[in-house]
């Protein structure tokens, strides 16, 4: 029982794992127009909007309008599940599996 416990829990993590990585669906991008969003969430951040946060996170994971850097998004990811993101929660949970 336990066996089979921990088999289904190690399945569901890397079930978890790879869906992660194709949810955001975001492609990288370094067009102008990109950076220009990047710049947008970045001062949306500064004002308190979470949702900006985890989207932030998620540019980052990406590497939509900037380079790709997993350890900021996990940052974004827990600034923005610290004021009750779900989403962000979830994310940055999966990133520590």
């Amino acid at each position: 029982m336990k066996n089979t416990l921990k088999v289904l829990s190690i399945g569901l993590s890397l079930w978890a794992v790879s869906s992660y990585s194709y949810a955001s669906g975001l492609p990288e991008c370094d067009t102008a127009e990109c950076q220009e969003y990047f710049k947008a969430y970045t001062i949306l951040t500064k004002r308190g909007h979470s949702d900006a946060m985890a989207t932030l996170g998620e540019l980052y994971y990406s590497g939509y309008g900037t380079k790709k850097d997993p350890e900021k998004a996990l940052k974004w990811f827990r600034r923005a599940a610290k004021f009750g993101n779900t989403t962000a929660q979830y994310k940055a949970g999966i990133m520590y599996l």
